[in-house]
C-alpha cells in the first residue's frame, strides 16, 4: 500500500510548528531552509528588511527556539539572517507519513488544516485533487481540452 498524506477539509494543506519540529528532529530529506529575505523576496528589499521580520516575529508564538507563522517555522537566529523552515517533500514521504501518523490529525495539522493519510494500493499511478483547500487522491487518467 502507498499511504498519502491530503488535507480532508476547507482551507488548504499545512503543517503545524509540532510537526515541522519533528521533520527536523528526523533530518527528513524533505524539508528545506531559505533566508526570509529570499523567502519573502521583494517584500524585503528595503535597508531594514531584517529589523522589520525580527519585529513580525516577536509577534508569533514560540515554539523550541523558533517562531511559527503563516504554517511556517521561522528561526530565531538574530546574529545572522532568521530562515524559514517548511517540507517540500512529496505527499507520499515516508518522513510526513510518519509524524502524520504518529502526532495524529489535530497535532499535525497547520492552522486551516485537517491532515489525514490516505492508502491506496501499490502501482497505482496517482494525484491528488483539490477544491477549496479540501484534497482527494484520484487516479491518473489521460485527458485532453
Amino acid at each position: 500500500m502507498i499511504k498519502i498524506v491530503i488535507n480532508d477539509c476547507f482551507g488548504g494543506y499545512g503543517l503545524s510548528a509540532e510537526a515541522l519540529l519533528m521533520l527536523m528532529k528526523m533530518k527528513s530529506k524533505g524539508l528545506t531552509t531559505q533566508s526570509i529575505k529570499d523567502y519573502y523576496g521583494a517584500k524585503t528589499t528595503n535597508p531594514g528588511w531584517k529589523e522589520h521580520w525580527l519585529e513580525e516575529m516577536k509577534k508569533c508564538p514560540k515554539i523550541e527556539g523558533y517562531f511559527y507563522r503563516y504554517g511556517q517555522l521561522m528561526d530565531d537566529n538574530y546574529n545572522s539572517n532568521p530562515c524559514v523552515y517548511s517540507f517540500t517533500g512529496d505527499r507520499d514521504h515516508p518522513d510526513l507519513v510518519k509524524v502524520v501518523e504518529e502526532l495524529g490529525s489535530k497535532k499535525a495539522s497547520g492552522e486551516h488544516a485537517q491532515l489525514k493519510v490516505v492508502a491506496i494500493p501499490d502501482g497505482v499511478k496517482w494525484e491528488i485533487e483539490e477544491y477549496d483547500g479540501s484534497e482527494s487522491v484520484h487516479e491518473k487518467h489521460r485527458s485532453w481540452s
